[in-house]
């Protein structure tokens, strides 16, 4: 297994290896991520654009305060204060973000929330399993690796190791928690690239030579349902071709220095959906009867 880089001071890694930083460093490595790279299924215009763009809002950091709260419940009260005011602004709201300057200030109410959905994770017959402390296990950690010439870099969620194999676990709010429901969602959000990303950078670095990739899903408002997805081999490597198909059209448009939008100087043919298409009398009867 790769060593493993603990930062006293956090400096921001420039080589490829295993490091335990906080997301903010994380955040400052000069490589490519998955989120960044799903754009280019959008043009590579999208993807140098998504690059200049800084990405937070209150939803990502609510998202990051759950993932804090299940996956690392002793750092979640030191990272994270309620803010019980009615709004965000005057001089309460000065002296109190002062005061807590560097944790994260969320409502009362998204607190409770955060504490809800740790506690049906963890206590969930199947998914907490993955969270036994009798496990090697890991979270957030951060690995940089290459990949075709391009320095990428991921951020697991959690990862649980055994002997030669690994155990990836993604953990993934929805609201559509069905299977059917939440596969459709796993294609829209390309979890198949980003499972796969994860997993070929586990093995690029040495860690394991078998990765099993799960996600598990927790519903982010009540009945706070928990399902677990264990990913099958064919989706990964869907997922492993669909994400080297955009980091080959990456290494391209870097060469020429040319980031083309989805049109790419070129006029096309709407793809308009068949069911939007009207149906004349006879074919709507004929539709009706049957």
């Amino acid at each position: 297994m790769e060593s493993v880089t603990t930062a006293t001071e956090p400096a921001t890694p420039t080589e490829p290896g295993v490091y335990e930083i906080p997301f903010g460093v994380y955040q400052t490595i000069d490589a490519v991520n998955i989120s960044s790279l799903k754009v280019m299924d959008v043009s590579p215009r999208h993807f140098a654009h998504d690059r200049t763009v800084t990405h937070d809002s209150d939803a990502m950091r609510l998202g990051r305060a759950v993932h804090t709260s299940v996956l690392e419940p002793d750092r979640f009260p030191l990272e994270h204060v309620i803010w019980s005011g009615k709004v965000r602004r005057g001089k309460d709201w000065d002296r109190f973000s002062s005061a807590n300057s560097g944790r994260s200030i969320l409502r009362e109410s998204d607190y409770a929330k955060c504490v809800k959905m740790r506690d049906v994770v963890r206590n969930d017959a199947v998914a907490g399993q993955w969270f036994r402390p009798s496990l090697n296990s890991q979270a957030e950690q951060t690995l940089v690796w290459q990949c075709g010439g391009t320095l990428c870099k991921s951020r697991l969620d959690w990862i649980v190791y055994e002997n030669d194999c690994a155990y990836l676990v993604d953990l993934k709010t929805t609201n559509a928690i069905a299977p059917c429901d939440f596969g459709r969602a796993a294609a829209r959000y390309h979890y198949d690239a980003q499972l796969a990303f994860y997993v070929d950078a586990i093995k690029s670095l040495g860690i394991a030579k078998t990765v099993h990739a799960k996600i598990i899903s927790v519903e982010s408002d009540a009945p706070f349902d928990v399902a677990v997805y264990a990913i099958p081999e064919h989706v990964i490597e869907s997922g492993h071709k669909k994400y080297r198909a955009w980091l080959q059209r990456l290494a391209h448009c870097r060469e020429r220095d040319e980031y083309p939008g989805v049109a790419n100087d070129s006029e096309h043919q709407l793809p308009f959906p068949e069911f939007a298409l009207f149906a004349d009398s006879a074919t709507a009867q004929t539709s009706d009867a049957e």
